[in-house]
């Protein structure tokens, strides 16, 4: 993994949103090009003692899913992501 993203990543964790053990840590990447930095931030939630969790979009899937939904969908994928913010500290 490249030096960088896990320089990225401590800073993130460590200086951008200040999680601290125990501290519930959301983090969303979106496409496969931010796998490596989701996965360094993972790391280091980890390693300062935070609970992460991860939610992947693929653009893709996104995509077909964006093209076609009604309104009443978009509403319940927004209350899901809200409850879902609702509960982390960072």
């Amino acid at each position: 993994m490249d030096e960088r993203i896990k320089v990225l990543a401590h800073n993130l964790i460590n200086n951008s949103v200040r999680a601290k053990k125990g501290d519930k840590v959301l983090i969303q990447c979106t496409g496969p090009s931010t796998i490596d930095l989701g996965r360094a931030i993972v790391k280091e939630a980890y390693r300062v003692g935070a609970i992460p969790f991860i939610k992947f979009i693929d653009q893709r899937f996104q995509r077909e899913l964006l093209l076609n939904c009604d309104e009443e969908q978009m509403r319940i994928m927004a209350k899901n992501d809200a409850e879902l913010m609702a509960q982390m500290d960072c």
